[in-house]
């Protein structure tokens, strides 16, 4: 694995508003390539790194003040080859830590944009996509603070189009996941995500797997929110087949759906958790 090393440092040359920008471009096509990009100001940090194959990558960063901001590009550079894209940053500011972990692995179409800010107030939004043939890909997206530890598991993706989206905003957090089949032959895919804020956590684990050679077309959504007192999760499932969502949780107890109706036929299933914080009750590593 190859590896590169840049870092964005603010100075202080007794020039107000000095601006300082950082432009890096990479077309990833052989190797693993890693890349690490760190920003520095007098409010915060955020250190992050990026590993790719068969990937084309630009990172633009600038510095003003005491505050820093960073977006970045990638997209498979290659389609007739399969990709794999990982990005992992943990940020510190006056409000606390953050971090965040992405991976994409096993398609021919990845695509992935990310915006980053720092200083007194940490901000972050992902935004990616992928679309899968026959052979498998897999998606994971974590992301963790003061207060919560999320992490959405979405694999067994054959024959389909995903798209979703994370923003961080200092303690908040947002996530928004969409999938739907390719209509041209048999998917399935696994979304599993597993939430814990403050001391409580739950589990939802759905799955469709298309029966016999013929397409069946589907959708499915994912949405999680945390706020600075309650955090929430959700999937549901629209599929004319056998499909399911698992639920656990220790605090709210176990929850089972199934798109099998009483008559015979099928519908959509939804499962929804609901976590409240306890005061004094920090997330435990």
């Amino acid at each position: 694995m190859e590896s590169l090393n840049y870092a964005c440092l603010q100075k202080s040359w007794g020039i107000p508003g000095l601006i300082l920008i950082l432009l890096i471009a990479a077309n990833i096509t052989a190797a693993d390539v890693s890349i690490s990009n760190s920003y520095y100001t007098s409010g915060g940090e955020s250190h992050e790194n990026v590993v790719m194959h068969n990937m084309d990558y630009s990172n633009d960063a600038s510095i003003f003040g005491d505050t820093y901001s960073a977006s970045s590009d990638a997209s498979t550079a290659n389609p007739s080859e399969t990709s794999k894209f990982s990005d992992t940053a943990y940020s510190s500011s006056l409000q606390g830590p953050q971090a965040y972990s992405f991976q994409a692995k096993g398609s021919n179409d990845i695509g992935y944009s990310r915006s980053l800010s720092g200083g007194s107030v940490l901000y972050t939004s992902l935004y990616y996509n992928m679309e899968t043939n026959a052979l498998p890909g897999s998606l994971q997206i974590e992301y963790s603070n003061p207060q919560a530890l999320f992490d959405d598991n979405i694999y067994n993706l054959v024959n389909n189009k995903y798209a979703g989206t994370l923003v961080l905003y200092g303690p908040t957090a947002f996530s928004l996941g969409r999938g739907t089949s390719n209509g041209d032959a048999p998917g399935s895919f696994n979304d599993t995500i597993s939430y814990q804020f403050s001391d409580k956590d739950c589990k939802m684990d759905s799955s469709f797997k298309a029966p016999g050679a013929i397409p069946v077309d589907y959708a499915w959504k994912s949405l999680s929110s945390q706020g600075r007192d309650v955090a929430w999760t959700e999937i549901d499932v629209s599929v004319d087949a056998w499909s399911e969502i698992k639920g656990t949780s220790s605090y709210l107890g176990d929850k089972y759906s199934v798109s099998l109706k009483k008559d015979g036929t099928f519908g959509p299933i939804y499962m929804r958790y609901v976590l409240n914080s306890s005061p004094g009750s920090p997330v435990k590593s």
